[in-house]
């Protein structure tokens, strides 16, 4: 496997690589991320949401940067963050997919338009849900004004599960902004068990 993970919009013929199958009918043209959620990511990332370790997103931005965007073809206008719910953001403190966004934003010199986006409360947990929960539920998104200047943006997220998440977002988006280009950048991949 090479250093860093590239998926396009088109399913793959090795089943091996099939990965977040949902994000193939989304709006989203690419998805690039750093690894598949083994180990070192896995701890990384369980460290950086559930222990109060924030400081790795630091971590973690810069290695992404490092490893999976060596030669961005075209830089996006601008990132946006996966929005977290409130209650989340109560209990955690922050939003890890907030700190990555700001840390790439802030490396690439482009707009982080993270608090454009809000997301609905949750009863269960995303991550506590069975697969075929995570994709039939709604998880309903807002997206406020977007700068004009936007054509091509980013959704940064820490992992991918099933894709549902990145593809509601992508969808909220797609609906006011059909122009915008959407690509996802996201730290880990979880591999898809059959």
């Amino acid at each position: 496997m090479r250093s860093a993970i590239t998926r396009q919009a088109r399913p793959h013929k090795n089943k091996h690589l099939e990965v977040a199958s949902l994000v193939v009918h989304s709006p989203i043209i690419d998805i690039r991320c750093l690894g598949w959620y083994t180990w070192p990511l896995d701890c990384l990332i369980h460290h950086m949401k559930f222990r109060r370790r924030p400081m790795i997103s630091l971590l973690l931005s810069q290695w992404f940067m490092n490893r999976a965007l060596q030669q961005p073809e075209v830089l996006p206008d601008a990132v946006m963050a996966v929005p977290a719910t409130n209650w989340r953001l109560f209990t955690r403190g922050y939003n890890q997919a907030a700190l990555l966004s700001k840390h790439i934003a802030h490396s690439l010199k482009i707009d982080d338009v993270s608090v454009l986006a809000q997301r609905k409360s949750m009863l269960i947990a995303q991550h506590k849900l069975a697969r075929e929960d995570r994709i039939s539920r709604d998880l309903g998104f807002k997206i406020k004004a977007l700068p004009r200047t936007v054509k091509r943006l980013v959704l940064i997220d820490d992992v991918v599960t099933t894709g549902a998440t990145l593809m509601s977002l992508a969808r909220a988006i797609h609906c006011q902004y059909p122009h915008i280009l959407i690509e996802a950048w996201v730290m880990a991949v979880t591999p898809y068990k059959r």
